[in-house]
């Protein structure tokens, strides 16, 4: 009877193991399709939505699963991805991402608060891009989304992403610089009504000479 009562704990105690380790280390889902991403511009100093930029959200890497664990892979090389949270690893995307063609998706029409959402992901690695810069803003730099993110012990497949405002401040206005002045060329021209003039007289005089030398040969 102690023997089966024995069994019995033991049991009990590793069934509450592996129910402790079950809630504490939750098991992705990889297959989900109905993932999202958002990601807010706003200018920095205003807080006010930035509204007239162009993104696109590049699928890079997809998702593998071991034991509730998981990595991520190049969609094309099949490659694991390390650092994902590297600025250089976003830099390495953003320069692949200019010659290859990742599979693309637009956001939805942007909101008064600057808000751009991506939807109908699958999970996998993400890379944000900008293809054109709002007016009057300089580029924002690509940077690279999981989905889904582990998020206090909780996996999450709607992202928020945090995109680093301060790297996308207002581009100051250049001061106007007056025309710069060009060195004359060509001819001058005011001289010649003067020597117009001083020739005229100087017939004149002529003129007048020429009569008095008449009238004193008479």
């Amino acid at each position: 009877m102690k023997i089966r009562i024995s069994a019995l704990c033991m049991a009990l105690f590793f069934l509450g193991c592996v129910t402790v380790s079950a809630v504490g280390h939750p098991v992705p889902q990889t297959d989900k399709t109905d993932c999202s991403i958002s990601v807010v511009l706003q200018n920095k100093q205003t807080a006010q939505g930035i509204t007239d930029a162009t993104l696109v959200c590049l699928r890079v890497g997809y998702v593998e699963e071991d034991n509730g664990n998981f990595g991520f892979y190049h969609t094309l090389t099949h490659q694991p991805i390390d650092a994902i949270d590297s600025a250089a690893t976003a830099e390495a995307f953003d320069r692949q991402a200019q010659t290859t063609a990742f599979e693309a998706f637009s956001p939805t029409e942007a909101r008064a608060d600057g808000t751009y959402r991506f939807t109908n992901l699958k999970t996998g690695l993400y890379l944000i891009r900008q293809q054109k810069a709002a007016d009057g803003y300089n580029d924002m730099n690509s940077f690279l989304v999981s989905v889904p993110s582990l998020v206090n012990g909780e996996y999450l497949y709607d992202i928020a992403a945090d995109v680093k405002t301060q790297l996308y401040t207002q581009i100051p206005p250049q001061p106007s610089e007056p025309p710069e002045k060009l060195p004359q060329t060509g001819l001058l021209y005011w001289p010649v009504p003067v020597m117009a003039a001083v020739g005229l007289a100087l017939l004149l005089v002529g003129v007048l000479l020429l009569r008095k030398r008449e009238s004193n040969d008479q």
